[in-house]
């Protein structure tokens, strides 16, 4: 595999949500907050945390999904904060 494969964009095609469906679309998002869901109940039910350090537990998964969200956002059109990462050759 070449290293153009690692660091050059992705497609259009591969970025855009064209062709998938609202009901494939409201799936995947509601298997992505079920799993989000039983792992920060699985993590924060026992009483072992108290009620500050859930809220922050809670805000640190709210900022990466939101970091997460950013990221597979980066495509050729929002390039900025991503493309300063990029590796030139």
């Amino acid at each position: 595999m070449t290293s153009a494969a690692w660091t050059s964009w992705s497609s259009r095609e591969a970025l855009s949500t064209r062709g998938r469906t609202r009901p494939r679309a409201a799936i995947a998002w509601s298997v992505r907050v079920l799993v989000l869901t039983l792992v920060l109940w699985g993590t924060f039910s026992n009483g072992r945390f108290g009620p500050w350090e859930v809220m922050v537990g809670l805000l640190v998964v709210i900022g990466c999904a939101w970091a997460a969200r950013a990221f597979f956002r980066a495509g050729p059109e929002h390039r900025l904060w991503p493309s300063l990462g990029r590796w030139r050759s």
